[in-house]
């Protein structure tokens, strides 16, 4: 496994809202992570100093509330990783031509864009069918866990958009004047 080939400076289009849109999601996406990979921490080792130090803390709900927080970690990174092309990219075939590769690069997105859609449609599901509960430690809502698959597969669409954007002129070059 690779990472998806990049497109050089040379191949950029000129920047449009749609990847200023991409890019701001990514950041954000990325600032979002560091919170919660912080945020987790408390979870995790406040039990734990809580017993040591001997302190009547309750923490039952502690579990519960690292794996709403798990979730959204993994769901958060898979995001991040298809922006980056490490995720939902092998490389199979030896580099043969910038053209060739950035056709096969559309081939996989456009397998990838499936995904994305069974993701964003199965998620909405899922996610209907918990509006109405809750966890059982804790009380969170469960369409507050579950929201994070369709939401994956918005922001996958959103990053499979801007790599298709970028691919395609490659992969299909206008002709120039003869």
């Amino acid at each position: 496994l690779a990472a998806a080939p990049a497109v050089t400076d040379a191949q950029a289009q000129p920047r449009g809202w749609f990847d200023v849109l991409a890019d701001a999601l990514y950041r954000l996406l990325c600032a979002v992570m560091v919170v919660l990979l912080v945020a987790l921490a408390v979870p995790i080792l406040l039990p734990m100093v809580a017993r040591v130090a001997g302190l009547p803390i309750s923490t039952t709900g502690s579990a519960e509330i690292a794996r709403l927080l798990f979730v959204w970690i993994v769901m958060i990174g898979a995001m991040i990783a298809l922006r980056d092309g490490a995720h939902f990219y092998v490389d199979f075939w030896p580099p043969l031509s910038r053209r060739f590769d950035a056709r096969l690069g559309l081939v996989g997105a456009g397998a990838a864009l499936v995904l994305a859609l069974v993701v964003v449609l199965a998620g909405w599901e899922f996610t209907r069918f918990a509006r109405h509960r809750v966890t059982e430690m804790t009380g969170v809502p469960l369409w507050l866990v579950h929201v994070a698959w369709p939401l994956l597969g918005m922001a996958w669409l959103v990053f499979l958009g801007e790599r298709v954007r970028k691919l395609w002129p490659v992969a299909f070059p206008r002709a120039g004047p003869h």
